[in-house]
This record gives structure tokens, sequence and C-alpha cells, in this order.
């Protein structure tokens, strides 16, 4: 996180805005479905929705209740806009759903799948960064083929880079430096899900080990949803932490 946390800083200091315009004139409203949670996270009770929009070197954002289908936004209408919508549920936050709109003329819908293609190209438009002519389409397929439908585990600085400097093609999409984990604990029995409802798979404990085959370096959530639990994996190059967010799981090892 903090390495991207620098590139995004480098990355609004070097870039220059374009000379877009953001007027009642040419705003278009466009409203966009929340899409239902896979049937594994069915059991959250989501508190509310963060939505970020972001398109001209602005973001906007706003909360909407957990209980709403839809949302209704302003875009520019001759500008490239990326909105994704962040469920929140109190003891943790799922990957977003999100939408990259190159015009509100085309058929845009919220996916879980292309949370991260959205939010990526979110950190550019803030920026300032003119991405007019980019392959959208061939990026979201990319991003998948690439990730094993996955993209979470890809390394965000490295397509970030590529886009920035107009040299973007598949060979930057690069999967983060992955280990796998076992953690060694008696309580919470049941399945385990990853925090990402694009791709949600289930990690099940044998006895009292909850076998993971692959963690990224960063923060990595996975939730319990028969507890309403979940576990949070702080990695490094050099080990881990993990603690249940009620805090009586406190667990560390090395790789």
């Amino acid at each position: 996180m903090t390495r991207f946390i620098k590139l995004l800083n480098s990355v609004l200091l070097i870039l220059h805005l374009t000379s877009c315009t953001m007027s009642d004139n040419n705003m278009a409203e466009l409203k966009l479905d929340i899409p239902s949670l896979p049937e594994q996270f069915q059991t959250i009770r989501i508190e509310s929705y963060r939505v970020a929009v972001t398109s001209c070197g602005r973001q906007k954002t706003f909360n909407v209740s957990g209980d709403t289908l839809s949302v209704k936004i302003k875009i520019p209408s001759d500008e490239i806009s990326a909105v994704t919508v962040y469920p929140e549920c109190g003891y943790m936050e799922l990957k977003p759903a999100g939408v990259i709109a190159v015009s509100p003329g085309n058929k845009n819908q919220l996916s879980w799948n292309d949370g991260f293609a959205a939010e990526t190209v979110s950190v550019l438009l803030k920026a300032g960064c003119h991405l007019d002519g980019f392959n959208f389409q061939l990026f979201r397929e990319k991003l998948m083929s690439e990730s094993d439908s996955d993209p979470w585990l890809l390394d965000r600085e490295n397509i970030i880079y590529a886009m920035r400097y107009n040299i973007f093609s598949s060979t930057y999409i690069k999967k983060l430096e992955t280990h796998p984990i076992e953690l060694n604990f008696p309580e919470f029995s049941g399945k385990w899900c990853r925090n990402t409802p694009g791709n949600p798979e289930y990690y099940e404990k044998t006895g009292s080990i909850l076998g993971i085959p692959y963690i990224t370096t960063g923060e990595n959530i996975f939730f319990n949803s028969e507890k309403n639990i979940a576990i949070s994996i702080f990695a490094d190059a050099f080990g881990w932490v993990a603690i249940s967010s009620d805090s009586t799981v406190g667990l560390s090892g090395n790789w």
C-alpha cells in the first residue's frame, strides 16, 4: 500500500491536467444497478455503499443505504468516467464493483469483475491523465485472463505506469508475489472466503488448520459468513500477521 501511495503521489506531480470541463451543459445522468452479491456473500448485512465517481481530475464520493438497488449519477457526456461502489458491513469492506463509462450512451453496467479495472482507471483520471482512445474493453478482458479471473492479485503499479506513458500491453500485467499460508486456530469453524465478490472461493478448515493457497503483500481479508467475523492477514517480504475482527485471534509467522 505504501508503494501504491508513493506512485499515486508521483503521478499527481508529473501529470498535466486535461482541458476537461464539467458544466451543466455537458453533464449526463447515468443510472447504475448495484449488482447482487454472490451466494457466498448472501449472509453479509450491507450497512451502506460508498460510491466514488471520478472524471476530469476530480472525484466525488457519497454514501447510500445498504438496501439501495441502483444509483443515479451525473458524468461528463464527452469524457471517460470511472465509478466504483464499495459495500461496507462494519467489520470489513468488500472489494468494489465498478464500471468504466466511456460515454453515457454506451451500455454501462456495474460488475464485481470490473472493480479492479475501474479503481485503477480512477487513480489516473483523478490525477488528470488523458485516456481518450484507450481500448478499455480489451483492457478489462486482459486483466481477467492474465489473472485467472482475480485481478486483485495483479501488480497495479505496473499497470498504472504503462497506462500513464501510453505503453500499455499485456506484458505489463503481472501478478503480485504470493505465498501459501496455514493458520492454526481452533475458533470459528466453517467456510472462509476472500473479500472479492468477483471471484468468490471457499476455504475450509481441516481440523484447526485453515490453509490458504496464496496471499499477497499488503492486507488480505477473509471472512466467515456463518460467524460474521473476518480475519485480516498483513504480509510483507519477511512474514505475516493475522488478526480477527473481534481480536480473539492473533497469529504471526515468517516465510
